[in-house]
């Protein structure tokens, strides 16, 4: 780990409650991790647009659409769910990292705030995320988007929603995106692995943390074998769409997503794997600030902006 990287995850930590040991409130939590977001500029888009759309359970799903500084007429999409454990993070947490990623690939990007837990558990974020995906891909043309040319992405939780959003669309129940980018995804609910157990000095997520969000979102352990909540469980990755898998050397997340990447590679999927040594889950909220983020977040994003672009 560089030196920057190393204080700025050293600076992060002293600064973020340790979420399930000391602060057990999720809404506390989420006020919490909003006063102490890193402070950025954010970079300027195109256009910034806030939409409700229905989802299934007569809830409205917001959604916040950004159009790249240089976007015409037609462009590829891009489908994001942001990370937090299923019960943290918004719209406003990943807003600064969904606008570089929009300019950056020159894709329209659909950021979806999807339902948290433990207020709306399992499956409410996961029907959430398919209504979402309906409505983009139906309603693409609206927004200047090439229905044929929709990634899907995510971070962390959003990761796992994103990969569990694949295996549904294997399932026939929506469409199929033509790539998806899982950066440093939950794909499983085992803590005895050893990047669960390594030293946390460098750690920005803890194990501690990874406990409280699973008893959030899935309260009893037995019922965590779900494909639809472990896509590591899944009995059938076949058919899927090419995918970069991403994970952080300082992750307890580490093994889980090297694990999904092999187990995609193993059903003949095209998958791109890469570990990013020195660096802390959450990297992408440092691509500001640390030049190893800055330059590990740019090579996924100009992996899906080929991938795309080349559809």
């Amino acid at each position: 780990m560089d030196e920057l990287t190393a204080l700025i995850t050293k600076t992060m930590k002293d600064t973020w409650p340790d979420i399930g040991v000391t602060i057990w409130d999720p809404v506390e939590a989420r006020q919490i991790v909003k006063d102490i977001v890193l402070p950025i500029e954010p970079p300027k888009v195109k256009e910034v647009r806030d939409i409700k759309v229905s989802g299934r359970s007569d809830n409205l799903i917001p959604i916040r659409i950004y159009t790249p500084i240089d976007h015409k007429n037609v462009s590829p999409g891009i489908i994001y769910f942001h990370g937090g454990g299923w019960v943290l993070g918004d719209l406003e947490t990943h807003d600064h990292v969904i606008r570089e990623l929009a300019n950056f690939t020159g894709a329209v990007v659909f950021s979806v705030d999807y339902r948290l837990a433990p207020e709306n558990p399992f499956p409410a974020g996961i029907n959430d995320a398919q209504d979402a995906i309906k409505y983009v891909f139906n309603s693409a043309s609206e927004y200047g988007v090439n229905a044929d040319s929709i990634a899907i992405a995510g971070d962390s939780a959003g990761g796992n929603i994103s990969a569990v959003m694949c295996i549904l669309a294997k399932d026939g129940q929506i469409p199929m995106p033509v790539f998806q980018l899982l950066i440093y995804p939950v794909t499983d609910a085992n803590f005895e692995r050893p990047s669960y157990n390594q030293s946390d000095e460098f750690q920005f997520l803890t194990k501690a943390q990874m406990k409280w969000y699973w008893d959030n979102y899935i309260p009893n352990p037995a019922d965590r074998i779900n494909k639809l909540i472990t896509p590591l469980n899944a009995d059938d990755l076949s058919g899927l769409p090419p995918t970069y898998v991403a994970t952080a050397e300082n992750d307890p997340l580490l093994d889980e997503g090297k694990l999904y990447a092999d187990k995609l590679i193993s059903f003949g999927n095209k998958v791109t794997y890469r570990q990013f040594d020195g660096l802390p889950h959450g990297f992408i909220n440092l691509y500001e600030y640390s030049f190893v983020a800055r330059d590990a977040t740019y090579e996924m994003f100009a992996t899906v902006r080929d991938a795309l672009w080349s559809n």
